[in-house]
């Protein structure tokens, strides 16, 4: 398994590995896990924004709807006007998500330039993202691991189960259906942290946060939906070709 391209694969291992990787555990060490959630699942909106930004794609029709919807859903989360919310919490969310959006854009930077083989990239990014990780675990004072049957059952589903086998099923979906179906599956890692949340921790939203996660669903839905449209466009040019 050869590292090819590394300055690209450095870079998308620091920005979709170490970078999300950081931003979503303080996240969640700092913040509710439900509403982390949503926040980091605010990635495609900001795929869309970095890709017509960055790759010059442009944003149509029903993805505008889309954006509008979901950033106005995340205004309403993060509430800037309240002065008592946190919005280092909220911000350290939205971070996660920039991060795991900027990575999109750097791997399909890269896959549109060079010949690379997915799943390949995938465990070397996850490789090099993992050093820095490291290091911060050894620099950063706290308490030492306790290495019980508990901890070391967690790591085992975090790292093998929640991550590895996560990330293998993604490819392999993104493999056998539309980009637009499979991301419609993705939509439902909010609402089953939403509700494991409120059911195991107790967790409690806000009514601004709730309408908040409502235009994010709403929005994200949106965007899938127009990703079913284009899809269908695009088979129906080349069957009439």
């Amino acid at each position: 398994m050869t590292l090819k391209h590394p300055k690209q694969t450095i870079s998308i291992s620091l920005v979709q590995v170490t970078g999300f990787m950081v931003f979503q555990t303080t996240a969640l060490l700092v913040g509710g896990p439900g509403k982390t959630s949503v926040l980091i699942f605010t990635m495609p909106i900001w795929t869309l924004i970095l890709a017509w930004i960055v790759l010059k794609e442009r944003i149509r029709g029903m993805q505008w709807l889309a954006a509008i919807s979901t950033l106005t859903g995340l205004l309403f989360i993060i509430s800037p006007w309240n002065l008592q919310g946190n919005l280092m919490d909220d911000g350290l969310g939205v971070g996660a998500a920039m991060c795991w959006a900027g990575g999109s854009i750097l791997v399909k930077r890269l896959r549109g330039a060079h010949a690379v083989d997915l799943l390949t990239l995938t465990a070397w990014q996850m490789v090099i993202g993992s050093i820095p990780l490291v290091i911060l675990a050894g620099v950063i004072p706290e308490h030492p691991t306790q290495w019980t049957s508990h901890y070391v059952i967690l790591l085992i589903i975090i790292s093998l189960i929640s991550t590895s086998l996560g990330w293998w099923l993604w490819i392999y979906i993104l493999d056998q259906v539309p980009a637009w179906e499979a991301s419609l599956s993705v939509l439902g890692t909010p609402v089953v942290a939403i509700v494991s949340s409120t059911l195991i921790l107790g967790e409690q939203f806000k009514t601004i946060e709730v309408l908040g996660m409502v235009l994010i669903g709403a929005g994200l839905a949106c965007l899938s939906f127009a990703g079913y449209l284009n899809s269908k466009k695009t088979v129906s040019i080349e069957a009439s070709d």
